[in-house]
């Protein structure tokens, strides 16, 4: 009988791991979804560069979403404003050459509307906030292949306020495909 408890026990204790890591309706073993990826952090924080698909058709609208998150024991403050005017960024073609940014990049670069909506959001430690936008509208995505793209923005330094760090994301990669070929979601 107590065999039996044990492992009766260690099948409930285990069951949700099971059935997270398990085969799938097709018979296939799934994958385990790695926690998203992180930048180096820097003054306190760290940056992540994330997308919703890995896989996009030629022609659709790249969305992507960075995050920042404080990993230190004290409150920090972040620009919160569009973060079109706030982040860089840096992607690499398929060729591994960095990508221009295209018209509609280049102009809202030149007419920035910087001083809009700029605010402060205060991150409590382990806080965590989120900016998204269509990379698409900055660079062109037209080929196929694999894009890597990284993401960065400027931080406030802790100890001299009148200094700013650069704070960097991961590499984050986006395979554009042919419009016939079917995206993941």
């Amino acid at each position: 009988m107590k065999t039996f408890c044990c492992l009766a026990i260690a099948l409930i204790v285990s069951l949700p791991a099971l059935i997270a890591a398990g085969p799938d309706s097709s018979g296939k073993e799934e994958p385990k979804r790695e926690l998203p990826l992180w930048g180096q952090p820097v003054e306190g924080l760290r940056l992540s560069l994330r997308s919703a698909q890995t896989k996009y058709a030629v022609g659709d609208k790249v969305e992507v979403q960075m995050v920042i998150q404080n990993v230190d024991t004290k409150n920090r403050d972040v620009v919160d404003t569009d973060p079109r005017l706030i982040f860089e960024f840096e992607v690499k073609g398929p060729d591994g050459k960095a990508l221009p940014l295209n018209k509609r990049g280049k102009e809202i670069q030149e007419n920035p509307r910087v001083f809009e909506k700029m605010t402060l959001r205060l991150l409590k430690p382990k806080e965590e906030t989120a900016f998204s936008l269509e990379l698409s509208e900055f660079y062109d995505l037209q080929n196929p292949g694999e894009y890597q793209a990284t993401a960065s923005i400027a931080v406030q330094q802790q100890k001299d306020t009148k200094k700013w760090s650069k704070l960097s994301s991961n590499p984050l990669t986006i395979t554009i495909t042919e419009a016939k070929e079917k995206k993941d979601k």
